[in-house]
């Protein structure tokens, strides 16, 4: 507890609670005293006389006491205040070194102690985090093929971390295995679904997605790999050393750079695609959003608005680009520099501004809101290449003040029209349908059954005493006056007895007093 707060005091109650939870001896603060002798005694022996001193109300121990969780904490922000200068190799060598201190659990020779146990837990978490980023930093510089066997591993470990499993997705696709990589977001989607009963996260799906659309962006980074020296008394180099002295290809063009050409015709939209053309060929926007909810079709209206202004040449260069989850700022610059000519070097965004033969271009950027700190980019895209108009789709605003923004509503549903209710100047032959030359089709089943019921509603009315039903009466005693002078209903009455449902019609066969002519009982109803 005192390595892990140093150089933090710790109170004697913290003390006695992390270490026996509840369960102290009879006298702790005795025992605290005789373990914090030993601690002293084990310093002393190393060299470190006075490390450990008291402090009302605690214990401190010196910061100059190496402990290897803050090595490890500090070889962590080392690493990331590289990654954050663009120093991806230097990053990697101090998350290399941070990992390296690692030597196996965390706190495991004290995980019977009660602090131990929600100690542990946050240091395997940081733990992980930084394996996570050193992974990012890894398949930047192109090292996914030497990461693939770990990254299954630790998929297997943690099945449902998804920022792993999405690495193992980058890094087998862009080993030329996109049917593992799809598998390996099945066997997660399923993991999910089986243990925590949820759907993978948006940004899995959108990789997913752009695994199957073999989206460029997702393409391994082209880093200039070193020649490889030269071998005495070898004319040529062995494959490897050759393909490994290879450089990188550049960065293909996307193929959706081209406008996409929607599936169906576009239909009451017309309006709107207009005013969509009329503020981008305006010399006064630079930044145009098309916003909205999903699914109102923000992405078909920027396609036929760009290839309406493509159509009429109201810029030299019309390029539509599809943001997704997996889609990096630096990665998406190095591609429109391709698109209008620039160079795609380290440098791209400053390149672009020096884009040749393009004075005016539109670049259509779907999906926005997948990218992180989207108006930054903006920002920085038409500060470099002020030639640039942008339109984007977004669900939200991106708050700028030279953007100009487009509501997409809901398509209106036009309501049915109403049947003419004018007669038919031809009339139709009989038993035709509208084709004229099918038959008609036969009675509906309905229509049959409302004929049998009526048939039999009318031999019902002729023969009452056979057929008709009615509700059994109070029966309060055997006498058909009392019966009267109830007044009740039979299921309402105090003292109701079983009634007859039987009708009183002789059955086929049965000899009965009764004439054809005579009086009978209606059904529901008993004689006295």
């Amino acid at each position: 507890m005192l390595a892990l707060a140093a150089p933090r005091l710790v109170t004697v109650d913290a003390l006695i609670e992390g270490i026996w939870g509840g369960a102290e001896p009879a006298n702790p603060g005795a025992t605290l005293q005789v373990f914090v002798h030993n601690l002293r005694k084990a310093l002393r022996g190393g060299g470190g006389d006075g490390l450990l001193r008291y402090q009302a109300p605690g214990y401190v121990l010196d910061a100059s006491v190496e402990v290897d969780v803050r090595d490890f904490r500090a070889a962590q922000h080392a690493a990331r205040d590289a990654r954050h200068r663009g120093d991806d190799a230097g990053a990697l060598a101090a998350y290399d070194n941070a990992l390296s201190l690692w030597t196996g659990p965390a706190l495991a020779d004290v995980r019977d102690l009660p602090f131990a146990t929600l100690e542990a837990a946050h240091l395997e978490q940081e733990r992980l985090l930084t394996v996570e980023e050193r992974i990012d930093v890894a398949l930047a510089l192109g090292r996914h093929a030497q990461e693939v066997a770990e990254l299954g591993e630790l998929v297997r470990t943690h099945p449902t971390r998804e920022r792993l499993c999405g690495q193992l997705m980058t890094a087998l696709y862009r080993c030329d295995r996109q049917a593992d990589a799809l598998q390996a977001y099945a066997q997660a989607r399923e993991r999910l679904a089986e243990e925590l009963g949820i759907d993978p996260g948006e940004a899995l799906r959108q990789l997913e997605l752009g695994i199957l659309r073999q989206d460029p962006a997702l393409a391994a980074p082209a880093i200039a790999a070193t020649p490889a020296p030269a071998m005495t008394g070898l004319t040529t180099p062995p494959p490897e050393e050759s393909a490994r002295a290879r450089p990188a290809p550049p960065t293909a063009p996307r193929a959706r750079g081209r406008i996409p050409r929607p599936p169906t015709r576009t239909i009451g939209r017309e309006a709107l695609v207009e005013h969509v053309v009329a503020v981008l060929s305006r010399p006064d926007v630079s930044v145009a959003s098309l916003i909205g909810l999903g699914g109102t079709g923000k992405s078909r209206i920027a396609m036929v608005a760009a290839e309406s202004a493509r159509a009429r040449a109201l810029f030299d260069a019309v390029y539509f680009v599809e943001v997704t989850e997996a889609t990096e700022a630096n990665q998406l610059f190095r591609e429109i520099a391709l698109l209008f000519g620039a160079d795609d070097g380290p440098d791209a965004l400053a390149s672009l501004g020096n884009a040749t033969g393009i004075t005016s271009g539109l670049l259509v950027l779907d999906n926005l809101e997948s990218l992180p700190a989207g108006a930054d980019f903006v920002v920085a895209l038409t500060t470099a290449a002020p030639y640039l108009t942008v339109l984007v789709t977004s669900r939200l605003g991106l708050r700028l003040n030279r953007e100009h923004e487009i509501p997409v509503p809901p398509l209106d549903v036009p309501e049915p029209a109403a049947e003419p209710s004018a007669p038919r100047s031809t009339p139709r032959p009989p038993n035709c349908s509208s084709k004229g030359s099918r038959r008609a089709p036969r009675p509906s089943l309905w229509r049959a059954t409302r004929s049998r019921y009526a048939a039999w509603s009318a031999s019902s009315t002729a023969s009452p005493s056979r057929w008709s039903w009615q509700p059994p009466a109070c029966v309060c005693s055997d006498s058909p006056e009392s019966r009267t002078d109830c007044g009740r209903a039979w299921t309402s009455c105090p003292r109701p007895r079983r009634t007859s449902r039987r009708a009183s019609a002789p059955s086929p066969g049965r000899s009965s007093g009764a004439t054809p002519d005579s009086p009978t009982t209606p059904v529901g109803s008993v004689t006295g």
